[in-house]
């Protein structure tokens, strides 16, 4: 039974034309082996190319450097920079370097002399050439380290299907198709098929294995609300206050408990003259004229004409607030009169005198 990997989540192999065709088909390992050999040897190919030209391009960067200096100062011949800046080196480095730019620039090694414009030149085509080597040796590079790196993915996965058995991503090609999960939440064979909520920034919870789907609004969710005396997810989970004797009211969603002691509180008071649950709703009576006293909790009102009355008169002869603590004085013999509202009594003998 021959057994082959899936390319799923090897994303690094597209960074090349060559191995565009493998996000869709499956591979060998033998496959993936040359895959990795022949990036590798194209990235020492290009390597040793940038290694080569390397020399010439520092040669003649120094040489054009003492050119531009030299001829800058002194407006004279070649002879004068060969002798006393000691060229020479340079010169027989660049020949035996160049020799094959040299005939295309229709120059031999017996013939070759330089003057400030040479000096230029071949500088820059010297630096042309490591570029174009250097940037060659770059792109093999990547392509050689994703190549190989998929070929060490593949080679522990599959030692692991023979160790530990089947495990993401490898599937015998006599059982492949049976027994696969795939487009679900979560719990696909593939686990890279799962849909990751853990960046969604209210709905971080998958749905899970049971449920159908590939993207993020198929399969994402808010966390369960749990605890709360309202709101939670399970509805039945709520504390129903609705049987309280007194406390028939429920906290609601921004309070923590699951009992009626932890959730439950009486209805609000309001529209009352006093005794609101909220204080500053109670009527002030204090800075009225004659009426500075609150009729109290069990009077509805919101104002001072319907909750505010005078203070209640005790005490006296007459014209007490409760009429039956006046004296009556209409039994007495002689003193049948009462002295009135502005004597202060609450027997015969004070408040009853001769008509």
């Amino acid at each position: 039974m021959k057994t082959i990997i899936k390319l799923t989540g090897l994303s690094l192999l597209t960074t090349h034309a060559v191995f565009a065709q493998a996000a869709a088909e499956a591979f060998d390992m033998d496959n993936y082996k040359s895959q990795c050999d022949a990036s590798k040897e194209n990235y020492l190919t290009a390597l040793q190319q940038a290694r080569d030209a390397y020399p010439a391009y520092m040669a003649s960067l120094k040489g054009y450097k003492t050119a531009v200096s030299v001829h800058a100062k002194h407006a004279t011949s070649q002879a004068y920079i060969d002798e006393r800046v000691g060229l020479g080196d340079w010169q027989n480095l660049l020949r035996s370097k160049q020799k094959k730019n040299l005939r295309a620039w229709g120059e031999t090694e017996e013939t070759f002399h330089f003057d400030l414009t040479d000096y230029t030149r071949v500088y820059e085509h010297s630096k042309n050439i490591y570029d174009v080597a250097k940037t060659s040796a770059t792109k093999f590079k990547k392509e050689y380290l994703a190549a190989c790196q998929a070929y060490e993915d593949i080679e522990e996965t599959y030692f692991n299907s023979l160790t530990e058995g089947a495990v993401d991503g490898v599937v015998d090609e006599e059982e492949e198709g049976v027994n696969t999960v795939t487009d679900m939440c979560s719990g696909n064979t593939v686990s890279a098929d799962d849909v990751d909520c853990s960046s969604e920034e209210t709905n971080t919870v998958n749905k899970g294995a049971g449920v159908t789907g590939n993207t993020v609004a198929d399969c994402c969710e808010a966390p369960p609300v749990t605890d709360m005396c309202s709101g939670n997810t399970v509805s039945a989970d709520d504390v129903d206050c609705s049987s309280e004797e007194t406390n028939t009211v429920n906290k609601g969603a921004g309070v923590t408990g699951s009992t009626v002691a932890d959730c439950c509180e009486a209805p609000p008071v309001t529209d009352m003259c006093s005794g609101n649950t909220v204080s500053a709703d109670d009527v002030d009576c204090s800075s009225e004229e004659t009426n500075t006293v609150n009729k109290g909790a069990e009077v509805t009102g919101s104002d001072a004409a319907t909750c505010c009355e005078a203070p209640p008169v005790t005490g006296m002869c007459s014209g007490n607030t409760d009429s039956t603590e006046d004296v009556d004085c209409s039994g007495e013999a002689t003193n049948t009169q009462n002295k009135g509202a502005e004597v202060t009594g609450s027997d015969a003998a004070t408040c009853c005198e001769a008509p």
